[in-house]
């Protein structure tokens, strides 16, 4: 099976530059109520490591939840839930029940989409999470690979490390 050629990578300068037009720009939606505040998504990778270990990602993910607008959807949380039971597989449901309650509070309606497929991402399963940060003009944060190496430049994707970069510093 041939492998996508990663595209380049858009540049930290670049992803700085379409922030600054999003902050700028209220119309995109990208922002909530206060200006310093963004929607932001954190896929799987980023979630399975800020949840289960501490470290840079941990700290990732409890600033953008508590500066940013998390959102997820229901994908995002199904993809946690059967990652967290094939590492965990004795998590029981009153666990896999906990999860769902904890993640509903940030959980955002999706519609299904004939997008899938023209969305140019090497992996495949990544695509409705890049579909669901552009309905809803939301920026993606993840140390996924496939993500990190995303040729477009919507959505805005961040690695935990330009997180830091642009937000926590």
């Amino acid at each position: 099976m041939k492998q996508k050629k990663s595209a380049p990578k858009v540049s930290l300068a670049q992803r700085r530059k379409l922030l600054q037009s999003l902050r700028n720009n209220a119309e995109q939606g990208a922002r909530s109520q206060n200006s310093d505040r963004y929607k932001i998504v954190a896929d799987t990778s980023l979630l399975v490591s800020g949840l289960f270990w501490s470290g840079a990602e941990n700290k990732v993910l409890k600033h953008l939840v508590l500066n940013h607008e998390f959102i997820v959807s229901q994908y995002i949380v199904d993809e946690l839930i059967d990652f967290s039971s094939s590492v965990y597989p004795k998590i029981s449901r009153k666990h896999k029940k906990e999860i769902e309650q904890f993640f509903d509070s940030f959980l955002i309606d999706t519609a299904d989409s004939e997008e899938f497929g023209k969305i140019n991402i090497r992996d495949v399963a990544d695509e409705p999470i890049v579909k669901f940060a552009l309905d809803n003009s939301a920026v993606i944060v993840s140390s996924d690979t496939d993500f990190i190496e995303y040729p477009d430049a919507e959505p805005v994707i961040l690695s935990p490390q330009e997180y830091q970069e642009l937000f926590m510093k």
